[in-house]
């Protein structure tokens, strides 16, 4: 390790008289997975490119792509070394020493993430536009329905005010009315019942059979005075037919009348 560091030290010496650099336009589309066209020029003969970490003062070896290659293109197919999301550059060497190093990128997982770090610059500052113009409107908003709250809250509260003093009132017509009546239903109510109350007390303190009783004694002095007479005359015939032989028995012909 610490050899290829003194190498890599002499050949940024060596490289400092020489013309050796990658071509490569962009370093921004590598993504894991996906060929990547590696161009340099300026070398003497063969060269070694690798991967490393760190800085160009400093670099760190983590993986060589490929020695001798005695071409000036390579296609590069980042694999499981380039770990996505890290930052990494690429530097190559040729026969004489000479080192060149590419630019400083980030790996990416899958193209899409490549759009979208390239778009985030962007999203970025129309947000920003689109944060700043939607607090002024909240702001806006804010400041309009506080003044229409303000301007509504004393018309509610008349509106509620006028609506409790009516019920109120209404409360209070319904208690005057409802007592009086309540209380009227309820004398009416006992006064009906004292006077079943009193009328069968009535009823009860009657003798019974008092007009049967007064009928028959009625009947019985109407007819015992009849029956006396009848007696009397029957006892004044016995006696006359005693004197007077003449004198007609008194059968059962003669009625009380007659006797009378």
């Amino acid at each position: 390790m610490r050899l290829f560091i003194i190498l890599l030290l002499c050949g940024a010496i060596v490289n400092a008289a020489s013309s050796l650099n990658f071509t490569d336009d962009s370093w921004s589309g590598i993504v894991t997975g996906v060929p990547f066209q590696l161009t340099w020029t300026g070398n003497n003969g063969p060269v070694t490119i690798t991967l490393n970490n760190g800085t160009t003062a400093d670099p760190h070896l983590v993986h060589t792509l490929g020695t001798d290659i005695n071409s000036n293109s390579y296609l590069w197919t980042p694999g499981i070394f380039a770990v996505p999301g890290k930052k990494f550059f690429l530097a190559i060497t040729d026969s004489t020493g000479a080192i060149a190093f590419g630019d400083t990128f980030v790996v990416a997982a899958t193209a899409s993430s490549t759009a979208s770090s390239a778009s985030t610059a962007s999203i970025a500052s129309t947000s920003s536009t689109a944060n700043a113009i939607s607090t002024a409107s909240t702001t806006s908003t804010t400041a309009s329905s506080s003044s229409s709250s303000s301007t509504s809250s004393p018309t509610q509260s008349t509106v509620q005010n006028g609506m409790e003093k009516n019920a109120k009132i209404a409360i209070g017509v319904g208690v005057g009315l409802g007592i009086p009546f309540i209380v009227a239903v309820a004398w009416l109510i006992s006064f009906l019942c004292l006077k079943r109350e009193r009328d069968k007390r009535e009823r009860g303190a009657q003798p019974a059979g008092d007009a049967g009783q007064f009928g028959d004694m009625n009947g019985a002095s109407d007819a015992r005075p009849a029956e006396k007479r009848y007696n009397e005359v029957a006892q004044v015939h016995e006696l006359r037919a005693d004197v007077n032989p003449e004198v007609p028995e008194l059968d059962g012909s003669v009625t009380h009348e007659q006797a009378v």
